[in-house]
């Protein structure tokens, strides 16, 4: 539950901290949505001088990323041994390296949720304190429960574009 939670409001604080917003972007067009990428690169280049090294999206949205296909019906990121492929997508595993930055996939996201960032411009922080566990002997319980001390900070919002359709 605590994972959970942390995870949840760290993807809701990233989307809060977002400076800039390119919508209407078609995510079923390999096109459209790569000259989006792109867009939000050169954007975050010129007003911070850094280009993107993540690309944090949802479920849905790495659906999309992984059902892209050119013109002639190839996958635009193959699953394996790409070549002259802008990157790699896998069906087994959201280790996966689009366009050659990190990609981050989290349910913490609602659907079609795709933020466009270099970590310059978003910081986590997170102290795990652990589990705690109370003796009740009256009604003869043990109760569980794990914390921890959880601070995010958007210090840049011009590393962070977000793509929405």
């Amino acid at each position: 539950i605590y994972g959970n939670q942390t995870e949840e409001y760290v993807c809701a604080q990233l989307l809060a901290g977002v400076g800039s917003t390119d919508s209407g972007v078609d995510f079923t067009d390999p096109e459209a949505l790569l000259a989006a990428l792109y867009g939000a690169a050169a954007a975050q280049a010129a007003a911070t001088n850094v280009l993107p090294n993540f690309i944090a999206v949802s479920p849905g949205t790495w659906q999309s990323f992984g059902s892209l296909v050119d013109s002639q019906g190839r996958p635009v990121f193959p699953s394996y041994a790409p070549s002259n492929a802008p990157g790699s997508l896998n069906l087994g595993s959201y280790i996966s390296n689009p366009l050659g930055v990190q990609l981050i996939v989290s349910s913490g996201f609602s659907n079609q949720v795709c933020i466009v960032g270099n970590s310059r411009g978003f910081e986590i922080y997170e102290q795990l304190k652990g589990l705690l566990r109370a003796e009740n002997p009256s009604v003869l319980t043990t109760t569980l429960a794990y914390r921890g001390y959880l601070a995010t900070l958007a210090i840049s919002p011009d590393n962070l574009t977000s793509i929405t359709s």
